[in-house]
C-alpha cells in the first residue's frame, strides 16, 4: 500500500472519528435501577449526559417501541456497569437492540464544526444528540443515511417467475427485505415489507420497495420488458409514524442475474437537540434524509431508504433552522437490449417540535421520488417502469407528542436508608431497613452496592473507588424464609474530619440470589459530622486528599481523622490512598 494511500486513509478514519458520538450496545437494563451494563464501558467517563435509545423493538412486544429514549448523566462507572444519576422510566428491552450514546452537553454549547453522524450498524450509531441551556447552531448536522439498512442485492443467477412474498433466506429468487424497527437476526427476501423496511424486487430484475417512517415507501419496479411487465417488484412499505427518535426505513434490495443489481438505500438517522434556548445562524441546517438506491445496469434497483427524524425541544428558538427528513430517491435502471425494473421511492421522515418552535423551522418532509428506467421499448414512454415514489412524513403538532413512561415492577423487597451521627475517630453505623413485601418460601442472600464520601467515612473492609473521593462497599445480607416483615441492618464506618458536614450514603445498587425476587431502594441513607467547630466556632473541616506545596511541588501529607497533620515517622501500618493524589494519605486508626 502506497503512502499516499496510508495517508487518505488514515484522513478518511480521523474524520469518521471525529464527529460520531461515542456509543455502547446495552447488555442488561432494570427500568427500576440506576444502571445499565454495557459492552465497551471505555467509552464513557463519569459526568457524560447520555442518551439510552431503543433501537428495534420486538414483532410479538411492542411496549419497548423502537426509538424511545431517555437522558441521564452518568455518576460512576464499575466494570461495565454505567451507574445512572437516576432511575430510568422508560422500559426499554435489551433483547432487541438499545444503546447509549454520549450527547454533546454544555451550558453554552456552540456548534460551529459540521457533524457527520456514524451510521448505525452492529447495535449502535445512528444518532445524535446535543443538550444545552443555549445552544447555538451554525453548522449542519448531518444524519443521512444513518439508520436501519437498506437489503442486498439478490444473488444473481436466477431467472424465474418466482413470485416469492417472504423467505427467511437471502435467495436468488428475491431481493432482500430492507430493515425497519422490527428486530430480526436473519436476512429475508421477497417482496413483502417487514415493519419499515422496502420488499426487495422479485425475479426477472425487478425493483426493490422504498422504506417507510413517516410516509409510506413506493413500489418497486416490474420485471425486465423481455417478458411481460408482470408487478414483481418489492411493496413499498407502510409508514411508522410516531413521537420518537426512530430511524428510517431501509430500501429493499433489487433482484439480479448478470451481477450489475443494487442495494437497497438506508434509512436517514435520529437527531436530538434539548435547549432553553436554540440560535440557529446562517447555514444551520439538519439533515436526516433517507439514502438513494444506486444505479443498476441490465438488473433491478434498491429502493430508496426512508426519511429519519428530528427532535427539537426548547422553550425559544432565535433565527430560522432548516430541517430536511426526505425520502431517497430509488435506484435508477440502465437497460441495452430491454426495460429493467427501477426501486421505488422512500417514505418521509418524522419531525417532532416542542411549542413556538414549528414556525421557525423550513421544514422538508417530502418522500423519494421513483427511480427512472433509461433503455429501450417501453422505458421510452414511461420512465419509471411501475415504481412508485414514496408519501410525505409528518411534522407532528405539540399536541402529539406523548412522554413515555413505563411503570415499575412492584417489587418483592425495598430497602431503605437511615440516618447517623457521630464525631471524628468515632466507628459509626448507618442504619438500613429492608422491608420485605412478600412472603419468602426459601432463604436469599440480598447484595447492596453502597457509596460514600471516603474523606468523611472511611469504609471498613474491603471496597472499590468510584472517582476521587468515593469509596463503594459491598455489604451482604441473609434474609431467611418467611411471612412479610422488616428487617433491620446497618454497615459501619470510621468517621474522618473530611470536607464535608453531611454526605449522602447512596445505595447504587440492590440485588438477589434468586431470580424471581427483585429489590428495589426506596430513600438513600445521611450521616452528620459533629464536632466540626472548634472552640471559637470555626470550621475544623479539611480536605484530606489535596497535596500542597509552597512552590507547587508535590510532597507527602498525611493526615489522621481529626485532621491532624502526621509525621512520616509516626504513620501506622495502614493507610487510604486516593487515586489522582498518589502524594496525600488519610489515616485509618486500628
Amino acid at each position: 500500500m502506497s503512502m499516499r494511500l496510508l495517508l487518505l486513509v488514515f484522513l478518511c478514519t480521523a474524520f469518521s472519528e471525529a464527529f460520531s458520538q461515542p456509543s455502547a450496545r446495552v447488555l442488561e437494563i432494570d427500568p427500576c435501577a440506576p444502571f445499565v451494563e454495557v459492552d465497551e464501558p471505555d467509552r464513557f467517563h463519569v459526568g457524560d449526559r447520555v442518551v439510552i435509545h431503543q433501537v428495534y423493538q420486538s414483532i410479538e412486544d411492542t411496549s419497548a417501541a423502537a426509538g424511545q429514549w431517555e437522558t441521564a448523566v452518568i455518576d460512576e462507572i464499575l466494570g461495565a456497569l454505567l451507574f445512572l444519576d437516576r432511575n430510568l422510566s422508560v422500559a426499554f428491552d435489551p433483547a432487541t437492540v438499545v444503546q447509549v450514546v454520549r450527547a454533546d452537553t454544555a451550558s453554552v454549547l456552540q456548534l460551529t464544526q459540521r457533524k457527520a453522524v456514524r451510521p448505525f450498524s452492529d447495535g449502535r450509531g445512528g444518532l445524535y444528540a446535543a443538550f444545552a441551556d443555549t445552544l447555538v447552531l451554525s453548522t449542519v448536522i448531518d444524519a443521512t443515511g444513518a439508520g436501519y439498512p437498506g437489503g442486498r442485492r439478490s444473488v444473481a443467477g436466477w431467472d424465474t417467475t418466482c413470485t416469492l412474498d417472504s423467505v427467511d433466506v437471502l435467495s436468488g429468487a428475491a431481493g432482500e427485505v430492507g430493515y425497519g424497527p422490527v428486530y430480526r437476526t436473519f436476512s429475508r427476501a421477497g417482496r413483502s415489507s417487514v415493519r419499515g423496511g422496502g420488499g426487495g424486487g422479485n425475479a426477472r430484475n425487478s425493483g426493490g420497495g422504498g422504506g417507510a417512517l413517516g410516509g409510506a415507501g413506493g413500489r418497486g419496479g416490474a420485471q425486465t420488458s423481455a417478458y411481460e411487465m408482470l408487478p414483481l417488484g418489492g411493496m413499498g412499505a407502510l409508514a411508522e409514524a410516531g413521537p420518537f427518535a426512530c430511524f428510517g426505513g431501509g430500501g429493499g434490495g433489487g433482484h439480479q442475474n448478470d451481477f450489475s443489481g443494487s442495494d437497497g438505500g438506508a434509512g436517514g438517522g435520529a437527531v436530538i437537540l434539548r435547549a432553553r434556548v436554540l440560535i440557529a445562524t446562517d447555514g444551520a441546517a439538519i439533515l436526516a434524509n433517507g439514502a438513494h438506491g444506486l444505479l443498476a445496469w441490465n438488473d433491478g434497483a434498491g429502493g430508496g431508504g426512508a426519511g429519519g427524524s428530528v427532535w427539537i425541544e426548547c422553550d425559544t428558538i432565535i433565527g430560522t433552522l432548516a430541517i430536511s427528513v426526505e425520502g431517497g430517491q430509488g435506484g435508477p435502471t440502465l437497460g441495452e437490449w430491454y426495460c429493467y425494473g427501477p426501486g421505488g421511492g422512500g417514505g418521509g421522515g418524522v419531525i417532532v417540535a416542542s411549542p413556538g418552535v414549528a414556525n421557525a423551522l423550513v421544514s422538508s418532509v417530502a418522500g423519494g421520488a421513483a427511480g427512472e428506467a433509461f433503455g429501450v421499448g417501453p422505458c421510452e414512454q414511461e420512465s419509471s417502469y411501475g415504481a412508485a415514489p414514496g408519501t410525505e412524513g409528518v411534522v407532528l403538532a405539540p399536541s402529539a407528542v406523548d412522554r413515555f413512561a413505563a411503570p415499575c415492577r412492584q417489587p418483592d423487597i425495598v430497602v431503605r436508608g437511615g440516618t447517623a451521627e457521630g464525631r471524628p475517630g468515632d466507628r459509626v453505623e448507618v442504619p438500613i431497613d429492608i422491608e420485605v413485601l412478600t412472603s419468602l418460601e426459601r432463604s436469599l442472600r440480598l447484595t447492596l452496592w453502597i457509596r460514600a464520601r471516603a474523606s468523611v467515612l472511611v469504609p471498613e473492609g474491603a471496597f472499590r473507588w468510584a472517582g476521587r473521593h468515593a469509596a463503594v462497599r459491598f455489604h451482604t445480607i441473609s434474609l431467611p424464609a418467611g411471612p412479610p416483615r422488616t428487617i433491620t441492618d446497618a454497615i459501619s464506618y470510621t468517621c474522618a474530619l473530611g470536607d464535608s458536614a453531611e454526605v449522602i450514603v447512596r445505595f447504587d445498587t440492590v440485588f438477589t440470589d434468586a431470580a424471581e425476587i427483585t429489590a428495589s431502594v426506596a430513600s438513600h441513607g445521611r450521616f452528620r459530622v459533629d464536632g466540626i467547630c472548634d472552640a471559637a466556632g470555626r470550621s475544623r473541616l479539611f480536605d484530606p486528599f489535596s497535596t500542597a506545596g509552597a512552590r507547587g511541588e508535590v510532597r507527602t501529607e498525611i493526615y489522621d481523622v481529626n485532621g491532624r497533620r502526621v509525621e512520616d515517622r509516626n504513620v501506622p501500618d495502614w493507610w487510604l490512598t486516593a487515586p489522582g493524589s498518589p502524594g496525600t494519605r488519610l489515616i485509618v486508626p486500628r
